[in-house]
């Protein structure tokens, strides 16, 4: 009864902050209410949308030993420590139930992306904090000085490619960097700079007056994870922005569409792209994959350097083919169907 009592006041806890949002939503719009919880809730995850990537076998164990590194391996620490007392420790009860659940959630669900997996950190590094009062000296000694070792090779190297990209030295990493990214020029950001010296100083200042404790390598590797972001998103955050963005892409392929046509089709068109279609071209496909599109005369087709005209047969030609310079695994190629009587379509 006390269990059932303490949920019914934890459901009745939560209520205004799960129904506030949702009914502000419906609203405001309905129709993207119905959006939001039947086709990006439930229909991401039982598949009947066909919206996002299909989940791969194991997608969340796969990826857990590099996502959640250093959380995880202390999270088991912490459960192999106290194995044996593992069912009178309340303690640990919550965090292990919420991780079990949200993985098992995560893992049946039709639609799998890493940032879905982003949740279960959080118990995992409960767990993990656990583990400072039980570690061995010795691991807890590796555990500081490996977190030591390669944050400041990390943040050295960080530095090093700014340097060269900012100011050409050394020149040969600076013309490697200008043939990845050929659309991105470095400009010296002075606001940045500081910030990200902030960031460099405060840790080495850290790691100098840190005193020995159980707790010193769970702090060494918290901060240090917090310093590389921070000097990623300070100095190379115009070279992920550019390396990133499909406008210039996205921008092509709109000039490039014919003043006349009645649709367009996709084949393996992402998800992402397609959205990106839309905003900078105001152009919304319909996906073959899903029998959608068949009547268009025009078709996009995202690849790569095997996926030719002979993927839709000979009645159609390619008039744009395009691509981020940044990558080169990807391309997109546009194909119009020759011959064919087309009916004006007004984009704004």
């Amino acid at each position: 009864l006390k269990f059932l009592a303490t949920l019914g006041i934890a459901f009745f806890a939560i209520l205004p902050w799960i129904t506030i949002w949702p009914y502000a939503l419906y609203q405001q719009s309905p129709k993207l209410f119905m959006d939001w919880f039947w086709i990006n809730n439930l229909g991401r995850f039982f598949g009947f949308t066909d919206l996002g990537p299909d989940s791969e076998t194991a997608t969340y164990l796969r990826i857990l030993p590099w996502f959640a590194w250093p959380a995880l391996p202390l999270a088991i620490w912490t459960l192999w420590a106290g194995r044996k007392e593992l069912f009178s420790r309340p303690e640990i009860h919550f965090p292990l139930t919420v991780f079990v659940v949200m993985f098992a959630v995560l893992s049946s669900a039709s639609d799998a992306r890493e940032v879905y997996a982003l949740p279960m950190l959080l118990p995992l590094a409960y767990l993990a904090a656990a583990s400072v009062d039980t570690l061995r000296r010795g691991a807890s000694n590796a555990l500081y000085w490996f977190g030591v070792m390669g944050f400041i090779f990390f943040a050295g190297i960080i530095w090093f490619y700014w340097i060269a990209m900012t100011f050409g030295i050394p020149a040969e990493l600076a013309d490697h960097i200008r043939q990845l990214h050929p659309d991105y020029t470095a400009v010296f950001n002075r606001t940045a700079f500081i910030l990200a010296l902030l960031y460099s100083t405060g840790w080495v200042v850290l790691i100098i007056s840190l005193k020995r404790s159980k707790g010193r390598p769970i702090i060494v590797w918290a901060l240090g994870m917090t310093m590389v972001w921070g000097l990623l998103m300070t100095l190379f955050i115009g070279l992920f922005d550019s390396a990133a963005s499909y406008r210039s892409t996205m921008m092509s392929l709109s000039r490039a569409i014919p003043a006349h046509y009645n649709c367009m089709s996709s084949y393996s068109l992402g998800e992402s792209q397609r959205a990106m279609l839309e905003y900078y071209a105001n152009v919304v496909t319909h996906r073959m994959e899903i029998g959608k599109g068949t009547e268009c005369n025009l078709t996009l087709i995202q690849g790569d350097t095997n996926t030719e005209t002979s993927t839709l047969g000979p009645e159609w030609r390619k008039i744009w083919e395009g691509r981020r310079t940044s990558d080169k695994a990807e391309r997109y190629q546009l194909f119009q169907r020759k011959n064919t009587v087309q009916r004006r379509l007004h984009i704004n």
